[in-house]
């Protein structure tokens, strides 16, 4: 609806419905029998080995390859929302604000009866309902073309995945206890410099996400249980300020670089509960308190890119510098909890299991070359009846392009690393000591090579 000319008003009502089906499927067998649709985590387990079957609609069931076995359910979520959004333009001021109010729904199905869960495992589970908020201002003020100052500011209320809205998705229909809705506030403010041969872009942001709920699975070493760890209450916030410029030197070459600072810390007090996997048994309930100075490790607090271009008559090439620092693995909460850290017996050992570890920092050099050929000078094909290829598509071009990654082939670059939850434990008459495990850590590419050729008309 436009009220007059610098003022419209958009409004209407969206729905959505996302559905996936999760199972298990046999690939190959390598020319092996089929085998029994049982449990084989449990065939050692002397309270559980009698209840192994994984679809009590079909005991004694044998699977070969493309049939589905060991779990078979699907998650929907549905949800239906009223929006609006009014824009103002004027001649240096532009501004626009964007409301959604609506409901979310999240339900599972089970298609398999497992023995362990008889109860609950197999139908649909109740529907988890959820009231969902979305709210968002942006302003743009341009007094000339060369200077702009733009703003933005958002305020989200949703619930959490629906992975992280049950105990075991794969075959319980249980949910979280408690399950929440989380809050993002989030803000940035950029400032654009656009000259003949040169623009600069600089920017502050900060983003607050509260009340997040988090489901993990993994081997609770405390009990000796595989458990399914929910993490409620969690919150993370990030802050800060990211620059880029670019300078035109020539018609021919250009040289850009870019620099982005930022804090990436886990803020409030969590709470982490361990429930045993085979029968929803709680293990331990804990509430992890001062992690402002815990990184989330997802991403390097300073990064740095130093881009050198060049095109002439179809020719280019393109060297990228990249530059990581303050870079951390990414921390196992449940090895904070008073449940495991109640094992340790000196000062060392303690700070062993809460103290992160700092990753190198990381360089890198990448090149692409390319060229692009033109066709206007070439035969394509041609009879007497139509025209050429050229002559209907006059701009036609093959381009090929050659990048080498990691130019200079150092091959202890670490990508990305994490802890483990799990612990090492020594036994001492009846305790025993946690101490952890090494981190896991993922190694970028060695040197790469890739070749790409384009055609377009």
């Amino acid at each position: 609806r436009q009220i007059n000319k610098e003022l419209n008003i958009r409004y209407g009502l969206k729905a959505q419905i996302d559905r996936t089906r999760n199972f298990k499927q046999v690939a190959d067998l390598l020319s092996g029998g089929k085998f029994e649709d049982i449990d084989f985590f449990l065939v050692d387990d002397d309270a559980q080995i009698n209840m192994l079957v994984n679809n009590l609609n079909a005991p004694n069931r044998t699977v070969g390859v493309s049939d589905r076995y060991g779990y078979d359910y699907a998650l929907t979520t549905s949800s239906i929302a009223l929006y609006s959004t009014a824009k103002y333009t004027a001649e240096k001021l532009s501004a626009e604000a964007y409301l959604q109010l609506g409901n979310s729904n999240t339900r599972r199905r089970g298609f398999f009866c497992k023995e362990l869960f008889a109860d609950n495992s197999y139908g649909a589970s109740k529907t988890l309902s959820f009231a969902d908020l979305a709210a968002r201002i942006a302003l743009q003020y341009r007094p000339n073309p060369k200077h702009c100052i733009m703003g933005s500011a958002a305020f989200v209320v949703k619930s959490a995945d629906g992975q992280d809205l049950f105990l075991q998705t794969e075959y319980n229909n249980l949910t979280v206890n408690n399950p929440r809705l989380s809050a993002l506030l989030c803000a940035a403010a950029s400032y654009h410099l656009t000259l003949n041969s040169f623009s600069l872009h600089a920017s502050l942001f900060a983003r607050y996400h509260a009340r997040q709920t988090d489901v993990s699975h993994s081997y609770y070493d405390a009990e000796s249980e595989y458990a399914d760890i929910v993490t409620t209450d969690l919150a993370t916030l990030a802050t800060g300020v990211e620059v880029e410029a670019q300078y035109n030197i020539n018609n021919h070459l250009t040289i850009a670089a870019g620099a982005t600072y930022g804090r990436y810390r886990y803020a409030g007090s969590p709470t982490v509960t361990v429930y045993a996997d085979k029968d929803n048994r709680l293990l331990s309930t804990d509430q992890i308190d001062n992690l402002y100075d815990l990184r989330t490790g997802t991403t390097p607090e300073l990064s740095a890119l130093v881009s050198l271009s060049y095109y002439n008559r179809g020719w280019g090439a393109n060297l990228d510098a990249e530059y990581h620092a303050q870079r951390y693995v990414i921390p196992s909460l449940v090895r904070r909890t008073e449940s495991i850290l109640c094992h340790t017996t000196t000062t060392e050992q303690r700070t062993a299991l809460i103290a992160q570890e700092r990753l190198p920092d990381a360089f890198c050099l990448n090149l692409t070359l390319s060229k692009s050929f033109y066709l206007k000078s070439r035969k394509v094909y041609a009879n007497s009846a139509a025209p050429t290829f050229l002559q209907r598509h006059p701009k036609s071009k093959v381009t090929l392009f050659i990048a080498v990654n990691n130019l200079l082939g150092n091959r202890n670059i670490i990508f990305r690393g994490y802890e483990t939850s799990r612990i090492r434990k020594q036994y001492k008459w009846d305790d025993f000591t946690a101490t952890p495990f090494a981190s896991y850590l993922l190694y970028a590419y060695p040197r790469t090579y890739f070749l790409q050729v384009k055609f377009s008309f």
